[in-house]
């Protein structure tokens, strides 16, 4: 239910962080749109991202309930919410196609920002996710809405790699280690934040 409530958020404040930008910058290379439109167009392409990610709940239910590893849950659900988002980004690249080959109001060089446009949109929406993390916590963990932990989305997702390979199903450290956290190359790589984490985290001493 909490990420059933954060994920609609997610949309929206990417939305509201992005769209004043992209609209400005359509607007000074030639664009006839006006802005009810282009926010048309833009939140179609979310809405059928999030026609997408639905259809795949079944999916993602199937792993949960037969307890699959928890990092490759992990893993799935950000491939999942990866290709819904490109067909998100196809969607609204190929509205804004029609409408600059048979309305001739819109310039075809637009869409070259348009696609540029579109990987700040993931980049902001990846950090936003990142900020209101965890999304997807332990089942025998107390609940928790917002995780603390200050590291980022791509070494998390290194970590769970390593972790997926390793064969560990729980994102419980080790009590009283301190090393537990893999290193490549001199740095290290932080744990993914989880309720189980945070909540081993606040009793230890």
């Amino acid at each position: 239910m909490s990420a059933g409530v954060k994920l609609p958020f997610l949309f929206f404040a990417t939305f509201a962080v992005c769209f004043p930008a992209f609209f400005v910058v359509q607007v000074l290379v030639g664009s006839r749109l006006r802005l009810l439109q282009v926010a048309v167009l833009v939140f179609g392409a979310l809405a059928l991202t999030s026609v997408l990610l639905a259809a795949f709940v079944p999916i993602t239910a199937f792993f949960l309930i037969t307890g699959a590893n928890y990092y490759f849950q992990h893993l799935l659900n950000i491939a999942i919410a990866g290709v819904a988002g490109l067909f998100g980004m196809y969607a609204l690249h190929e509205g804004l196609s029609v409408v600059c080959e048979k309305r001739g109001v819109y310039p075809r060089k637009a869409l070259t920002i348009m696609r540029a446009w579109a990987l700040l949109f993931a980049f902001v929406g990846i950090q936003l996710a990142w900020s209101l993390r965890p999304f997807l916590g332990g089942r025998h963990h107390p609940l928790q809405v917002f995780g603390t932990y200050q590291g980022n989305f791509y070494a998390a997702i290194i970590y769970a790699v390593n972790k997926l390979m390793h064969g560990d199903e729980t994102p419980t450290p080790s009590p009283g280690r301190q090393d537990s956290i893999p290193r490549f190359r001199g740095f290290v790589i932080p744990p993914i934040d989880t309720g189980a984490d945070s909540a081993h985290r606040r009793k230890r001493p």
